[in-house]
């Protein structure tokens, strides 16, 4: 069994104490908030108790005022200072912990919250999640060593198997993050190293820069920034670049074989693969149902050109993430690269929406009653679509066959008949409670279709605002995102459609994100 990591500040031990005894729903919503928590705190700043407990509970008693600063020492005194968020001064509340401190614990307090939430094996897809090996292997170092890592921002969940063995498993989403953030800060490193000794006058051997760097990748970007020459402002220019390309690498799996141009060119001029793409994913147990009976079934003749389509945008993808130097990757190149992911994700959540009356008609058959119809559609919902799309992410339309064929075996696996407790035929043992996580089932399923969106897609927040913005930012992007009805478009497609430099574009987009 994996070792809980080691809570370093007393005062987080003692809160993951109190939530020893909450019941598995609320310690899976504290896990989901506390993931949350880790990606918005400065670690140069500090925080008040008070403040970490309403954000990771969601709950913080007669809560007033600004908190994460200075706060009375007594009674119910107000505080203000670096905290930004809502909390209340006063007793041991106004604690303040470093932010250093805090995010180096907060993978031990998750991994506390863990063991209240019991997550089994179904509640967490297989391909959002890596396991510590596969880490281990991507970054090229040993298991201990990714242990040492995870309090630096390696946040996992801990997994009861069948049998009762557990297991530390790492979202895709932040591995990636995590491991081209180390590749690229292995790559500047020797591009220092490489001009310290240019200016001595020797040659820098192609690994001495990456002692203890890591991950194959890292090495190879080393090689190459070695041997060239690179301004500090030039380096600062390329590290985004490098880490989007380093992300891809990781995110993209190697099973993707290339598609023929020619069918990959005949699939791409289909109107279904331009058209249609983009809605926003049901919202509700009704709304799915509604949705399905005026969609009907699906076309056999279409399913397979987007699946097609999909499958050939993602061995594009890959193909060019690929070819592309560490050193000098070329950032158009890698836009485009990045836009077929996106492109490929609007195809496949259109797949998964096709499937929905099979789904209905499953829940139907082996449960006895209509998914509206049943105690918790809602949280039935969240887990159908979870085993959609890894029967989506299954699919291979190049062996032939139907895409009901993957999607059925998921989903038999979680309505699989439970007796139990409930004493009915219920999906309990197979999705036992689980409340679809931010990273995994956000409120938008279509954004949890494919691996890489934790990373290709913006936030819930963007695509929410559109309404506030004035029309041209509103439409770039929409058309940038795929979210106006056709594929997405790179930046320059978006500067030729809007009659704009590619590099205003980009801008322009960087600002509306808040970059």
């Amino acid at each position: 069994m994996p070792r809980q990591l080691r809570l370093r500040v007393a005062s987080l031990g003692r809160l993951a104490q109190q939530l020893r005894y909450a019941p598995p729903a609320a310690c899976r919503r504290c896990v989901q908030r506390a993931e949350g928590l880790a990606r918005t705190i400065d670690p140069d700043r500090s925080y008040t108790l008070g403040w970490i407990t309403g954000q990771v509970t969601g709950f913080v008693p007669g809560a007033k005022g600004k908190g994460g600063g200075k706060g009375g020492g007594k009674g119910e005194g107000e505080g203000e200072g670096g905290g930004g968020g809502e909390g209340r001064g006063g007793g041991d509340d106004a604690e303040t912990i470093p932010g250093a401190a805090l995010l180096a614990d907060l993978a031990g307090l998750i991994d506390r919250l863990c063991a209240g939430a019991r997550y089994g094996p179904l509640d967490l897809p297989g391909n959002a999640w890596m396991t510590i090996d596969e880490v281990r292997t991507a970054l090229g170092v040993s298991r201990r060593t990714v242990e040492r890592l995870r309090p630096r921002g390696l946040i996992g969940r801990r997994v009861t198997l069948v049998g009762g063995r557990v297991r530390v498993v790492i979202a895709r989403e932040l591995a990636a993050r995590f491991i081209a953030q180390a590749q690229a800060r292995a790559a500047e490193r020797a591009g220092r190293v490489a001009g310290q000794t240019a200016r001595r006058g020797t040659r820098v051997a192609p690994d001495a820069a990456v002692a203890n760097a890591g991950a194959p990748v890292a090495r190879a970007a080393t090689r190459a920034v070695a041997g060239g020459s690179f301004s500090t402002r030039h380096r600062a220019r390329l590290r985004p670049v490098v880490q989007r390309l380093a992300e891809l690498r990781v995110a993209v799996p190697e099973r993707y074989k290339d598609v023929s141009s020619v069918e990959l060119a005949n699939a791409l001029a289909a109107a279904e693969v331009r058209t249609g793409l983009g809605g926003p994913g049901e919202a509700s147990a009704a709304e799915l149902v509604a949705g399905a009976a005026q969609r009907g079934w699906p076309d056999k003749d279409v399913e397979r050109r987007r699946a097609v389509a999909a499958w050939g945008l993602i061995a594009r993808a890959q193909l060019a993430a690929r070819g592309l130097s560490l050193a000098r990757p070329s950032a158009a190149v890698l836009d485009r690269a990045v836009t077929d992911l996106r492109w490929a994700s609007r195809l496949r959540a259109e797949l998964a929406r096709g499937t929905h009356l099979t789904v209905l008609r499953s829940v139907e058959v082996t449960l006895g009653k209509p998914l509206v119809e049943l105690a918790d559609p809602e949280r039935v919902r969240g887990v159908l679509h979870a085993a959609v799309s890894r029967g989506v992410e299954r699919f291979d339309p190049s062996r032939g066959g139907r895409l009901a064929a993957p999607v059925g075996l998921e989903l038999s696996r979680v309505l699989a008949p439970s007796g139990g407790a409930s004493g009915g035929s219920t999906p309990g043992a197979q999705i036992p409670g689980a409340q679809p996580s931010p990273v995994l089932e956000p409120e938008d399923w279509t954004r949890a279709i494919d691996p890489w969106q934790g990373w290709t897609e913006p936030g819930p927040h963007v695509r929410a605002g559109l309404a506030g913005l004035d029309d041209r930012d509103a439409l770039l992007l929409r058309l940038r995102y795929g979210w106006a009805g056709g594929p997405p478009l790179t930046c320059v497609e978006v500067g030729v459609f809007l009659g704009l430099p590619s590099s205003v574009v980009r801008r322009r987009e960087r600002a509306l994100m808040g970059g």
